[in-house]
């Protein structure tokens, strides 16, 4: 007569496989939310920038720009550089570069995370001031 079930050894070798599983799934979770974290961190600063460049395009002056956006924890500085230029049979337009410096993601996600990181645009409206 044969005896039906499990050796201690093939216990142990599945128990040790689900625990390996069990391991791998908790510490692909932590990741995922560490990685959410930094790219919204990130998404919120370009956020930041883009609506500072929309106000400036509506014909706010740049001081004005700064004091009418509330404050961004991940945005470390915002510095306008503006300038006038003459364009062929279109006139005066007003040109403003955005140099944007920001703090990038979690510090768990990558070796440049936590670091100041710098994104410039540069935007252009009609003169009208």
């Amino acid at each position: 007569m044969k005896n039906r079930g499990y050796t201690l050894v093939e216990t142990l070798v599945a128990a040790g496989i689900l625990v390996a599983a069990i391991g791998a799934a908790a510490a692909l979770a932590v990741t995922m939310t560490a990685f959410e974290e930094g790219n919204a961190t990130v998404s919120r600063a370009f956020n930041y920038q883009e609506q500072a460049a929309r106000l400036y395009r509506l014909g706010f002056s740049p001081d004005e720009v700064i004091a009418l956006l509330p404050p961004e924890s991940s945005v470390q500085s915002l510095v306008f550089t503006t300038d006038a230029v003459n364009i062929d049979h279109l006139g005066t337009v007003e040109m403003a570069t955005l140099e944007m410096v920001y703090v990038s993601g979690a510090e768990i996600t990558s070796a440049t995370a936590g670091v100041n990181q710098a994104n410039t645009i540069t935007v252009v409206r009609p003169s009208i001031r």
